[in-house]
């Protein structure tokens, strides 16, 4: 019977990382230390046709830069406000 409560019942405590993942990317990482010199990165990103280098760049950047996330910002600015804003942007602008 499926549990339609909402609450949980048994299995990993919220938080608690899962160790099957943990074990796995640690086997991953080991073996990028061994295997993905620079050295045999740059062997292997000749090897490549341009447009799988093209992809490749961004895909090995995932792992080292972290992905930026959109924020949509709901606010309301009264008419004076968006005066006074627009004034202090237009009297920077005029020192530079």
């Amino acid at each position: 019977m499926a549990n339609t409560t909402g609450q949980k019942h048994g299995g990993r405590t919220k938080g608690i990382p899962n160790r099957l993942s943990v074990r796995h990317k640690e086997h991953i990482s080991v073996f990028l230390d061994l295997k993905a010199t620079p050295k045999e990165l740059a062997k292997l990103y000749e090897t490549l046709k341009p447009g799988e280098q093209a992809a490749f760049l961004p895909k090995l950047m995932a792992f080292v830069i972290p992905k930026m996330e959109s924020h949509e910002i709901n606010q309301e600015m009264s008419a004076e406000d968006a005066r006074a804003v627009l004034n202090a942007i237009l009297e920077e602008r005029g020192k530079q």
